[in-house]
């Protein structure tokens, strides 16, 4: 089955979209065939791609006539096969490879001077980044980075994470965010259970939130960034400080304290910044 992207955002409450194309990015659907939108309103021609449609962290390639249509139950001007759902095969085989995958969410109480009160406003996103999309698709091999991971302490890399974050939040003149044990102890929680789900909904189905709850804090205003599949804190750092839902969360003025989580398996990092008003 050809993998859709079905929703860019999910939202609940009163919900401010943050750079949302209003046709929405992924796959497109009209009278000429099956075409994908970029972020940007462009979309590919002539040229491979790597896409996660359904963000899962894993990507098919597929290949765009001059026209932008995918290919599909053919072989491609370069001589590759594409199956049925436009993916390329090789021995029947669909080629994938790994991508990062990022999301965030915020809950902030948030002052409208127009209506003179404060709002709750909350937004979900998730995304993925391909840092490998300019190499050909034949040349492609994941890297395998368990080795050096198992020499890697995830409580370092959450730590420089959380300098990082401030380092981001100095360029722009703002304030440094707190550390904080208890928060940071939330946050590592949070790391593993992506493992199980990534999702900002916890595996018991309670919200990302809970967390703080459980560890008898406060659960409102938090903010929580979530991704996996980036190879250390500067890799993650860069992926969330391309994304707009990301970086308002690092560099949101009304923050006050931070923790960072960070979950090792099998040579796959899984990072959360917990954000917390006071």
């Amino acid at each position: 089955m050809l993998k859709k992207i079905y929703a860019l955002a999910l939202t609940a409450g009163l919900t401010v979209m943050m750079g949302i194309n209003a046709m929405g990015a992924g796959w497109q659907q009209d009278a000429t065939g099956w075409w994908w939108l970029n972020d940007d309103g462009t979309w590919p021609s002539n040229s491979w791609q790597w896409l996660d449609g359904n963000l899962d962290g894993v990507a098919e390639c597929y290949y765009f006539g001059a026209d932008g249509c995918m290919y599909a139950s053919t072989s491609t001007p370069d001589g590759y096969l594409v199956n049925a759902d436009g993916a390329w095969v090789v021995n029947g085989v669909v080629q994938t490879k790994i991508v990062p995958i990022q999301g965030f969410y915020s809950n902030d109480d948030t002052y409208s001077a127009d209506s003179n009160q404060y709002t709750d406003w909350y937004e979900y996103q998730y995304e993925y980044r391909d840092e490998y999309q300019d190499e050909s698709q034949y040349e492609y091999q994941v890297p395998d980075h368990t080795e050096e991971k198992q020499e890697a302490d995830p409580a370092e890399y959450a730590y420089q994470v959380y300098e990082l974050v401030n380092q981001e939040r100095a360029k722009e003149g703002l304030q440094p965010l707190e550390w904080d044990d208890g928060i940071a102890e939330c946050a590592a929680v949070r790391a593993e259970e992506l493992v199980e789900k990534f999702s900002h909904t916890r595996p018991d189905g309670s919200h990302c939130s809970t967390i703080l709850e459980e560890y008898g804090m406060d659960s409102s205003g938090v903010g929580e960034n979530i991704a996996y599949g980036y190879r250390d804190p500067e890799d993650v750092m860069d992926g969330w400080m391309h994304s707009s839902g990301h970086k308002a969360n690092i560099l949101r003025t009304n923050y006050d304290r931070i923790g960072v989580g960070c979950y090792i398996d099998n040579g796959t990092c899984y990072w959360v910044q917990l954000f917390k008003i006071d």
